[in-house]
């Protein structure tokens, strides 16, 4: 799959993004590529992806390839978000390309349609294999939501991200009000403290999420926010983790 990948799927999002994005370098939006590389080398990776700058309306960025990762930011997210907010994301897309996420992604999607094949029969005997899929897939963020923190190692700019993807941060927000980051951390606290009250809240939780790709935003909140208080962040940021095999220079 990694190769079939990288002979169709990386080629034709590569040609997608040289004929309709903006390829990002030393002499254009290199502010863009210096947050890329200190987001990558708080990360310590050693793999240096593409940027790619694409017009969009939406707050959103993406990333592709395996054998020559690309991550792609849409202007409508530069809009939203300062600069430390933006290491964040991009240090969520590494986290995507450091995991594997796409290739994985693509396993599943392939095993999951592959069932349609067999008829309505197999159709019913992978529903728990789709949704088990999508649960995956939702993990998969929270994980990516990790790597914006360690890239940018400020808790208020991550969860000021995910604020903002809730809330918006257009010109209609920003002259009435400006969003205030400890409320919205109590209201996911509150839903939270719902869904542990109450078996049934968390029931309808699960069920509004089975066929989601990504988490509620709270729900990012609540786990970067579980993670940093008592995972194994501040280990991670004094050095103390496993560092991946890289091969010996020649």
């Amino acid at each position: 799959m990694r190769w079939l990948m990288t002979q169709l799927g990386e080629r034709s999002l590569r040609l997608l993004n040289l004929s309709s994005s903006v390829l990002c370098g030393e002499d254009q939006f290199p502010e863009l590529v210096e947050l890329l590389e200190r987001s990558r080398k708080s990360l310590d990776l050693s793999q240096r992806p593409t940027l790619f700058l694409s017009e969009s309306p939406h707050a959103n960025a993406t990333t592709y390839g395996s054998e020559e990762p690309a991550v792609t930011i849409y202007a409508g997210l530069l809009d939203q978000l300062d600069d430390q907010e933006v290491l964040s994301v991009m240090g969520h897309e590494l986290g995507h390309m450091h995991a594997e996420h796409g290739l994985y992604r693509t396993v599943a999607t392939v095993m999951a349609s592959g069932t349609h094949l067999l008829g309505t029969v197999g159709q019913v005997l992978s529903f728990p294999l789709q949704k088990a899929l999508y649960k995956w897939m939702r993990c998969s963020e929270l994980t990516a939501d990790r790597a914006g923190l360690l890239a940018c190692r400020d808790l208020g700019a991550s969860l000021n991200v995910l604020m903002k993807l809730a809330g918006g941060h257009r010109p209609g927000v920003t002259r009435r009000t400006k969003m205030q980051l400890a409320p919205f951390i109590r209201q996911a606290r509150t839903l939270a403290k719902l869904e542990e009250d109450n078996w049934f809240d968390g029931l309808l939780a699960t069920l509004m999420t089975m066929d989601s790709s990504h988490p509620f935003v709270a729900w990012r909140v609540m786990h970067l926010l579980e993670w940093v208080e008592h995972g194994n962040y501040l280990e991670i940021l004094a050095g103390h983790y496993e560092r991946a095999k890289r091969p010996i220079a020649a």
